[in-house]
């Protein structure tokens, strides 16, 4: 008989980044292990026409995962990330042009599996 092995999916966050009017990145961290295999966003409240990047590093400052630009006052689900983390501190950065008045708001929601 096989042994079977299950895993599951846990999500970190959403965690939400507020970026104000003429500030261009915002970021907040995280410690868990397993594989990263999603992203999960969804940005409002942009005032101009700016795209954004949502990149993730770990504990040395090593990129793992960079975004392609996403377009503002939408959501989206990027998939088949497929990197390995550890456990140890992580930073996610969501980059962005000048929001405009009023600055913007982005929900950044990780999707691991363990």
């Amino acid at each position: 008989m096989r042994a079977q092995i299950t895993h599951r999916m846990e999500k970190v966050g959403p965690e939400t980044v507020a970026i104000l009017d003429d500030v261009t990145s915002g970021t907040f961290t995280f410690r868990k292990s397993g594989w990263l295999r999603a992203i999960e966003w969804e940005s409002s409240n942009y005032a101009s026409a700016a795209t954004f990047t949502i990149a993730i590093a770990d504990a040395d400052g090593f990129t793992l995962y960079t975004s392609g630009a996403l377009a503002h006052d939408s959501s989206g689900y990027i998939a088949d990330i497929n990197r390995i983390i550890v456990d140890e501190e992580h930073t996610v950065t969501v980059t962005t042009g000048d929001p405009g008045v009023g600055g913007a708001s982005i929900n950044v929601t990780l999707l691991m599996e363990r």
